[in-house]
């Protein structure tokens, strides 16, 4: 979570990159922080596919 609030939108390639480097899948991390983002915060943190868009409001509560 903390890696996709450092930018307010994101390509898939720049998350095909950012997941290869975790050694993670795109796709169900994506739906996993998703998922946490909603127990949290009660909304997504994210939309969209390609682009993605980060949520604002919570993309500044996870950089406190």
């Amino acid at each position: 979570m903390r890696a996709l609030v450092a930018k307010s939108q994101w390509t898939r390639q720049e998350l095909e990159e950012l997941a290869a480097g975790c050694d993670l899948m795109v796709d169900g991390t994506l739906d996993m922080i998703n998922d946490v983002s909603l127990d949290l915060y009660g909304e997504p943190l994210y939309e969209g596919d390609d682009p993605l868009e980060i949520n604002d409001d919570i993309a500044k509560e996870i950089r406190l």
